[in-house]
């Protein structure tokens, strides 16, 4: 199963991460999962403080897997298996909130970038 990029701890819990825009994406935050939630967080850069991963693993996922996502998502990768990377982080805000997130591999790259 994916990673789902969500607050799963702390203030804005239930959030969702995502990376947003076409060439130079954005991160923001949702207040849900679904296509219809709305943005509570327009730029997370701005707003992050520090973070610090808590935990890391990496999932091989089969082809079955891998194909129902890139039907899904429209991602492009080769057949077969591919490795999905998840990390929790903690995160630590501006405004003296504080938040878990179980985020994936891209999300994670971006956050470790905008903490700095």
């Amino acid at each position: 199963m994916a990673v789902s990029n969500q607050i799963v701890k702390g203030d804005y819990v239930g959030h969702r991460l995502a990376m947003i825009g076409f060439g130079e994406k954005t991160l923001k935050l949702y207040d849900g999962p679904g296509v219809f939630s709305k943005e509570v967080m327009p730029y997370v850069g701005r707003n992050i403080e520090s973070i610090e991963q808590v935990t890391s693993t990496t999932k091989t996922a089969g082809l079955g897997e891998t194909m129902m996502t890139e039907f899904l998502f429209g991602t492009a990768r080769a057949m077969g298996e591919s490795q999905q990377a998840q990390h929790t982080v903690a995160i630590k805000w501006k405004d003296g909130k504080k938040s878990l997130a179980e985020v994936d591999g891209e999300i994670y790259s971006e956050l470790v970038k905008l903490a700095f």
